[in-house]
Protein backbone atom coordinates (compact mmCIF):
# COMPACT_ATOMS: atom_id res chain seq x y z
CA UNK A 1 0.00 0.00 0.00
CA UNK A 2 1.14 3.38 -0.40
CA UNK A 3 1.71 5.86 2.16
CA UNK A 4 2.34 9.45 3.01
CA UNK A 5 6.04 9.90 2.27
CA UNK A 6 6.51 7.20 -0.41
CA UNK A 7 7.80 8.31 -3.87
CA UNK A 8 5.81 7.18 -6.71
CA UNK A 9 5.25 7.29 -10.24
CA UNK A 10 2.10 9.55 -11.81
CA UNK A 11 1.56 8.45 -15.59
CA UNK A 12 1.66 12.13 -16.71
CA UNK A 13 3.14 14.11 -13.39
CA UNK A 14 6.34 11.66 -13.75
CA UNK A 15 7.83 11.36 -10.01
CA UNK A 16 5.64 13.09 -7.29
CA UNK A 17 6.03 12.41 -3.10
CA UNK A 18 3.05 11.49 -1.47
CA UNK A 19 2.47 14.20 1.02
CA UNK A 20 -1.00 12.77 2.64
CA UNK A 21 -4.05 10.62 2.26
CA UNK A 22 -7.21 12.94 2.39
CA UNK A 23 -10.34 12.85 2.14
CA UNK A 24 -12.88 15.03 0.00
CA UNK A 25 -16.44 15.15 -0.64
CA UNK A 26 -17.58 13.72 -4.40
CA UNK A 27 -20.77 12.84 -5.00
CA UNK A 28 -22.21 13.50 -2.02
CA UNK A 29 -19.69 10.87 -0.31
CA UNK A 30 -16.35 11.44 0.83
CA UNK A 31 -13.82 9.61 -1.62
CA UNK A 32 -10.20 8.99 -0.36
CA UNK A 33 -7.04 10.79 -2.23
CA UNK A 34 -3.74 10.09 -2.73
CA UNK A 35 -2.35 14.12 -2.17
CA UNK A 36 0.91 14.48 -4.40
CA UNK A 37 3.36 16.85 -5.37
CA UNK A 38 5.68 17.16 -8.20
CA UNK A 39 9.70 16.06 -7.20
CA UNK A 40 11.99 17.88 -7.56
CA UNK A 41 10.50 21.05 -7.41
CA UNK A 42 6.92 20.61 -5.40
CA UNK A 43 5.60 23.25 -7.67
CA UNK A 44 2.37 21.01 -8.56
CA UNK A 45 0.23 19.46 -6.28
CA UNK A 46 -2.06 16.25 -7.93
CA UNK A 47 -4.94 14.29 -6.07
CA UNK A 48 -5.71 10.66 -7.14
CA UNK A 49 -8.50 8.63 -5.50
CA UNK A 50 -7.26 5.97 -3.60
CA UNK A 51 -9.13 3.71 -6.12
CA UNK A 52 -8.35 4.54 -9.49
CA UNK A 53 -9.85 2.48 -11.82
CA UNK A 54 -6.83 1.17 -13.83
CA UNK A 55 -8.30 1.11 -17.24
CA UNK A 56 -10.10 5.03 -17.00
CA UNK A 57 -7.66 6.52 -14.52
CA UNK A 58 -3.98 7.73 -14.49
CA UNK A 59 -1.63 4.80 -13.17
CA UNK A 60 0.41 5.29 -9.95
CA UNK A 61 3.52 2.95 -9.50
CA UNK A 62 6.49 2.57 -6.83
CA UNK A 63 9.75 3.96 -8.30
CA UNK A 64 11.88 1.27 -9.81
CA UNK A 65 14.86 -0.16 -8.35
CA UNK A 66 18.49 0.74 -9.90
CA UNK A 67 18.54 -2.53 -11.63
CA UNK A 68 15.13 -1.63 -13.00
CA UNK A 69 16.25 1.65 -13.88
CA UNK A 70 18.96 0.01 -15.57
CA UNK A 71 16.93 -2.23 -17.65
CA UNK A 72 14.59 0.43 -18.56
CA UNK A 73 17.56 2.55 -20.27
CA UNK A 74 19.30 -0.19 -21.74
CA UNK A 75 16.09 -1.63 -23.61
CA UNK A 76 15.95 2.54 -24.67
CA UNK A 77 18.83 2.46 -25.88
CA UNK A 78 18.87 -1.02 -27.89
CA UNK A 79 15.11 -0.34 -28.98
CA UNK A 80 14.71 0.75 -32.66
CA UNK A 81 10.94 1.76 -33.37
CA UNK A 82 9.80 2.81 -36.78
CA UNK A 83 7.93 6.05 -37.08
CA UNK A 84 4.20 5.80 -37.53
CA UNK A 85 3.55 8.26 -40.39
CA UNK A 86 -0.02 8.78 -39.60
CA UNK A 87 -0.70 11.23 -37.11
CA UNK A 88 -4.06 10.27 -35.41
CA UNK A 89 -2.56 6.85 -34.80
CA UNK A 90 0.42 8.05 -33.50
CA UNK A 91 -1.38 10.10 -31.07
CA UNK A 92 -3.20 7.18 -30.30
CA UNK A 93 -0.51 4.92 -29.43
CA UNK A 94 1.48 7.71 -27.60
CA UNK A 95 -1.60 8.19 -25.38
CA UNK A 96 -1.96 4.50 -24.72
CA UNK A 97 1.35 4.17 -23.68
CA UNK A 98 1.54 7.29 -21.41
CA UNK A 99 -1.33 5.94 -19.87
CA UNK A 100 -0.21 2.72 -19.05
CA UNK A 101 2.74 4.24 -17.49
CA UNK A 102 5.05 1.23 -18.68
CA UNK A 103 8.54 2.21 -18.36
CA UNK A 104 9.96 -0.24 -20.69
CA UNK A 105 7.42 1.34 -23.68
CA UNK A 106 7.62 4.74 -22.67
CA UNK A 107 11.58 4.12 -22.68
CA UNK A 108 10.76 3.37 -26.49
CA UNK A 109 8.40 5.69 -27.79
CA UNK A 110 10.73 8.51 -25.98
CA UNK A 111 13.76 7.53 -27.67
CA UNK A 112 11.52 7.54 -30.86
CA UNK A 113 10.36 10.87 -30.80
CA UNK A 114 13.61 12.27 -29.83
CA UNK A 115 15.45 10.31 -32.22
CA UNK A 116 12.76 12.19 -35.20
CA UNK A 117 13.20 16.01 -33.27
CA UNK A 118 16.89 15.50 -33.41
CA UNK A 119 16.38 15.06 -37.35
CA UNK A 120 13.72 17.47 -37.42
CA UNK A 121 11.91 19.46 -35.45
CA UNK A 122 8.47 17.75 -33.77
CA UNK A 123 5.26 19.33 -34.35
CA UNK A 124 3.52 20.90 -31.36
CA UNK A 125 1.28 17.55 -30.71
CA UNK A 126 4.28 15.26 -31.07
CA UNK A 127 6.84 17.98 -29.17
CA UNK A 128 3.83 18.29 -26.19
CA UNK A 129 3.94 14.29 -25.90
CA UNK A 130 7.70 14.00 -25.76
CA UNK A 131 8.27 16.70 -22.98
CA UNK A 132 5.69 14.49 -20.73
CA UNK A 133 7.48 11.87 -21.56
CA UNK A 134 10.69 12.68 -21.02
CA UNK A 135 9.36 14.73 -17.11
CA UNK A 136 8.08 11.35 -16.25
CA UNK A 137 10.74 8.73 -17.53
CA UNK A 138 14.03 11.05 -16.72
CA UNK A 139 12.30 12.44 -13.33
CA UNK A 140 12.48 8.60 -11.91
CA UNK A 141 16.15 7.60 -13.60
CA UNK A 142 17.15 10.79 -11.68
CA UNK A 143 15.69 10.06 -8.23
CA UNK A 144 17.03 6.63 -8.65
CA UNK A 145 20.53 7.82 -9.54
CA UNK A 146 20.69 10.54 -7.43
CA UNK A 147 21.21 12.98 -10.61
CA UNK A 148 19.89 16.13 -11.57
CA UNK A 149 17.02 15.49 -14.72
CA UNK A 150 19.16 18.28 -17.14
CA UNK A 151 22.14 15.62 -16.39
CA UNK A 152 20.21 12.51 -17.29
CA UNK A 153 18.34 14.35 -20.12
CA UNK A 154 21.87 15.74 -21.68
CA UNK A 155 23.66 12.28 -21.24
CA UNK A 156 20.64 10.63 -23.25
CA UNK A 157 21.02 13.13 -26.10
CA UNK A 158 24.27 12.61 -26.25
CA UNK A 159 24.03 8.92 -26.45
CA UNK A 160 21.57 9.21 -29.50
CA UNK A 161 23.78 11.62 -31.78
CA UNK A 162 27.02 9.60 -30.79
CA UNK A 163 25.24 6.05 -30.45
CA UNK A 164 28.95 4.61 -30.81
CA UNK A 165 29.83 6.29 -27.48
CA UNK A 166 29.56 4.03 -24.21
CA UNK A 167 27.17 5.36 -21.97
CA UNK A 168 26.06 4.11 -18.43
CA UNK A 169 23.80 6.03 -16.30
CA UNK A 170 23.49 3.44 -13.25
Amino acid sequence: MIKAGDYVVHSMEGVCKVKAIVNMPKGGEKVSYYQLTSWPDEKTTVYVPVKTDPVKGVRLRKILSKDEVRDVFQSMIASEMEWISDIGARQEWMLKIMKEGNPYDMACMTKMLMKKDLEKPLGSRDKTTLLTAQKVLFSEIALVTNQEYRTILSMIKQSLRHPEEPLNIV
